[in-house]
C-alpha cells in the first residue's frame, strides 16, 4: 500500500470515528432527555379507566418514591446534555428539599389530622394520591379549610411549614416548565400537521368527572420521545401549562389526562396542585419529537362545550316542591319552593323561573345557586306572584354556555315534590 493511500485510509478511520462518536454522542443526550423527562412530566394514560384509577399512598411510599426519582436525577449529573444536567440539578434539589419538608412537618403534633399528607399528595407531579369524592366531602373540606388557615395566620408554627412546601412546590412546577424548550433543541421544525392529530377537552363543569379531561389522538404513524405541551386558556385570560412526555406512541391511538383546580386557598391567591383554569376557552398544544413537530390550537368555547354540557345533564332530574304564602299571627309563611337534584354530584348555575295558571304567567331569574345531590336546596323566595301556579317551569342558566335544558313541573300541589327530566334545551 503506497504512503498516500495509507494515509488516506487513517484518516478515513478517523473520520468515521468521529461521526460515529457524535451518533453516540447524540443518542446518549436523547437517552438523558428522556430520563427526565419521564420523571417529572405528569404522565399521560391510554385509557379513561387509568387516568381515574385511584391508589391511595402512605407518607412512607411518597417519601420512597421521591427518593428513587432524586436518586435517577443524580445519575443525570454526569450527562453530555448540559440542558438535561441543569434541569435534574434544579428537580432534584427542589425534591430533596421536599422530602425533608415532608419530614419536618410529619413530626410535628399538629399533623396528627394528616393535613400535611393531603398537601403532600396535591402537590406530587403527576400523583393522584387522594380519593376526589374525600376533598369535596365534610371532612376533606375540614381539614383544606384548617391546613390554608394555618398558612394565612403568620404565628402559626405548623402553618408555615405548610407555607414553605407549597412554595417548593410551585419551583418544581416552574422548572418543569423549562422542558419545552430543552426539546425543541433536538425535535423537528414546526409543520403544519394538525390533521395528523384529534384533540378533544371535557370540562368538569359540575364536579361530575373528577377533573378537567385532555385526549389527544395520534392519526398518524407510530412515533417515539415526544414532548406535548398544553396551554390552556380560561375565561378571565388565565394560562396554565401541563408538560407530558411519550416515550412511545402507537398509531391510531388516544392519549389521556386530568386537570383540575387542585387545593385553592380560599383568598384566590395561592394554589396547590393546579393543573387547570376555570370556564376553558381554548388550549394551544406544541407537540415536540424529532420526527414530526406542530402546533395546534383547539377552540372549546361554543359548540364543543355545548355539547359537552347537553351530555352531563341528560343524566339529571329535577324536583319542585311549592309551598303557597300562609298568614301567621306573628309571621307569614312566604310564597316560595324548594328544589331537589339527582344524576349530578353537584349543580352551580342560575334559574330562570316561569309560573302558570289559567293563562297568567310571572317570570323571574335567580342567580346563582348550588345543588347537591339528593339534598334539599335553600328556600327559593317568589317575587310578587299574586297566584299559586300550577305549572313551573325553570330552565338552568349555566355559567359559560348557551345550552339552556328546561325542566317543567305539571299540576303542581302545596308542599308536594314533583319530578321532572329535561324537557328541550
Amino acid at each position: 500500500m503506497s504512503k498516500r493511500k495509507f494515509l488516506g485510509f487513517i484518516i478515513l478511520i478517523i473520520l468515521s470515528f468521529g461521526i460515529y462518536s457524535e451518533e453516540c454522542l447524540a443518542q446518549n443526550k436523547g437517552e438523558d432527555y428522556k430520563i427526565l423527562a419521564g420523571i417529572i412530566t405528569q404522565e399521560l394514560k391510554p385509557s379513561i379507566e387509568e387516568v381515574l384509577k385511584f391508589q391511595k399512598v402512605s407518607h412512607t411510599q411518597q417519601i420512597t418514591d421521591l427518593h428513587s426519582k432524586i436518586r435517577k436525577l443524580t445519575k443525570l449529573e454526569n450527562s453530555s446534555n448540559k440542558g438535561v444536567v441543569y434541569i435534574a440539578n434544579l428537580a432534584k434539589n427542589n425534591l430533596e428539599k421536599i422530602v425533608a419538608q415532608s419530614n419536618k412537618i410529619s413530626e410535628m403534633p399538629e399533623n396528627s389530622s394528616g393535613i400535611g399528607d393531603l398537601f403532600m399528595g396535591a402537590g406530587l407531579v403527576g400523583a393522584q394520591l387522594f380519593d376526589p369524592t374525600f376533598i369535596t366531602g365534610t371532612v376533606g373540606v375540614g381539614m383544606l379549610a384548617k391546613g390554608w388557615s394555618s398558612i394565612s395566620n403568620d404565628n402559626d408554627a405548623y402553618g408555615k411549614e405548610l407555607k414553605i412546601l407549597v412554595s417548593l412546590f410551585r419551583n418544581l412546577d416552574a422548572v418543569t416548565m423549562l422542558l419545552p424548550e430543552l426539546a425543541e433543541e433536538n425535535s423537528a421544525k414546526l409543520t403544519e400537521s394538525a390533521e395528523k392529530f384529534k384533540i378533544d377537552i371535557d370540562e368538569d363543569a359540575f364536579n361530575f368527572i373528577g377533573g378537567d379531561y385532555f385526549i389527544i389522538k395520534n392519526l398518524g404513524s407510530e412515533f417515539s420521545n415526544v414532548t406535548i405541551e398544553v396551554e390552556l386558556i380560561g375565561l378571565t385570560g388565565e394560562k396554565r401549562k401541563n408538560i407530558h412526555f411519550l416515550e412511545k406512541w402507537p398509531a391510531n391511538s388516544e392519549m389521556f389526562a386530568t386537570y383540575s383546580m387542585g387545593l385553592t386557598n380560599p383568598d384566590g391567591k395561592t394554589s396547590l396542585g393546579r393543573t387547570s383554569v376555570l370556564g376553558i376557552q381554548k388550549a394551544n398544544v406544541r407537540i415536540l419529537s424529532s420526527t414530526l413537530s406542530t402546533a395546534i390550537t383547539y377552540d372549546y368555547q361554543g359548540k364543543e362545550k355545548d355539547e359537552d354540557i347537553e351530555r352531563y345533564t341528560q343524566k339529571m332530574g329535577l324536583s319542585l316542591k311549592y309551598h303557597p304564602f300562609i298568614s301567621g299571627i306573628f309571621f307569614n309563611d312566604k310564597q316560595g319552593f324548594y328544589l331537589k337534584m339527582d344524576g349530578l354530584p353537584g349543580l352551580n348555575c342560575g334559574f330562570a323561573v316561569t309560573y302558570n295558571k289559567n293563562g297568567e304567567s310571572k317570570k323571574e331569574v335567580h342567580k346563582n345557586r348550588f345543588l347537591r345531590s339528593g339534598q334539599e336546596s335553600d328556600y327559593f323566595y317568589m317575587d310578587n306572584v299574586k297566584f299559586d301556579p300550577s305549572n313551573i317551569e325553570v330552565r338552568l342558566l349555566i355559567p359559560g354556555t348557551s345550552y339552556k335544558p328546561l325542566f317543567r313541573f305539571n299540576n303542581i300541589e302545596p308542599l308536594q315534590y314533583k319530578s321532572s327530566n329535561i324537557i328541550k334545551p
